[in-house]
């Protein structure tokens, strides 16, 4: 009986570690999912402001 105790503690303890490690895995993947967010959208205004014809471009 001690010995499933151990056991189960011991999985108990492996399991928890494992948990800890996967969320810092996935707060991890999410701020850098932001972070790549954010360039898509500065990358798109850019592309944005790039597109738009300047006033030397008109025709006279």
């Amino acid at each position: 009986m001690q010995q499933n105790i151990s056991e189960l503690t011991a999985l108990c303890t492996s399991l928890q570690r494992q948990y800890s490690e996967l969320m810092s895995k996935f707060q991890a993947q999410e701020e850098e999912n932001g972070r790549l967010k954010e360039r898509v959208q500065v990358l798109e205004d850019r592309e944005a402001v790039a597109s738009k014809p300047s006033g030397e471009d008109a025709p006279i």
